[in-house]
């Protein structure tokens, strides 16, 4: 392909109508593969497109009618100004799903006044919570017992550090609501960090789903890590009944 014949068909489009017919719909493919397989939001794909035809309208404009001595039309005008408007909106979109992305991330440092209260299990009855220092323990067909159970500064490290790594916030909002076993568990966050307060709420899925495995491996973490080697918890006397 020539030089000419490549500006032809990057800024004539009466000569080249099919090629960028076809273009076009290539394109439009590639952009719904990535927002659905590869779940990229569309302002992340547009934003790169857009400052592209931006680039192209104003070398069309300033450039390539006057070397080919093409009239300006007002139409040219027309789609650099569309351009630029939908420029901004997305760039304006991607900056709010940056900061809506930040809030939903766990700061590097655990803070200070980190505090979580997280039920879990059949029926969420099971609950930690380090706002009162106390355990409830599920005793399914019993009454549920509650203990007193202080968690080590190094405990609590260690499932800020496991929460970080799941990336809890993001994980459980968006965990599947489709549970592939019944009964399943429920689950139950509550979150305070830098006197802010997050809930977070999810089942239990067994599809083998990545954020699904995510989550189900840090409740097994904080109960099989971290509960079960209490003496507290060891102390407490097995549930009877069971679950189908």
């Amino acid at each position: 392909m020539t030089k000419k014949k490549f500006i032809e068909i990057l800024f004539s489009r009466k000569k080249y109508r099919f090629e960028i017919f076809v273009f076009l719909i290539i394109f439009w493919l590639v952009i719904l593969y990535l927002s659905t397989t590869l779940k990229v939001s569309l302002p992340v794909i547009l934003t790169p497109v857009l400052i592209l035809a931006v680039i192209m309208s104003v070398i069309k404009i300033t450039w390539y009618n006057k070397k080919y001595n093409i009239p300006r039309k007002a139409i040219d005008w027309v789609e650099l100004v569309l351009c630029s408007i939908v420029l901004v909106v997305v760039l304006f979109l991607v900056f709010q799903g940056d900061k809506l992305d930040n809030e939903k991330s766990l700061p590097l440092e655990m803070p200070d006044d980190f505090n979580f209260v997280l039920n879990y299990g059949y029926e969420a009855r099971n609950i930690i919570d380090t706002f009162e220092n106390s355990y409830t323990k599920n005793m399914i067909l019993n009454d549920d017992q509650t203990i007193e159970m202080l968690l080590s500064d190094e405990e609590m490290k260690l499932i800020y550090e496991k929460m970080k790594e799941a990336d809890i916030l993001y994980s459980a909002e968006n965990a599947t609501d489709t549970s592939c076993a019944k009964p399943h568990e429920i689950n139950k966050l509550k979150l305070t960090l830098n006197g802010k307060d997050y809930e977070r709420e999810w089942i239990t899925s067994y599809c083998d789903s990545t954020p699904d495995n995510i989550l189900k491996n840090f409740i097994a973490f904080v109960h099989q890590e971290i509960v079960l080697a209490k003496e507290e918890y060891k102390a407490l006397p097995e549930p009877s009944g069971g679950y189908d």
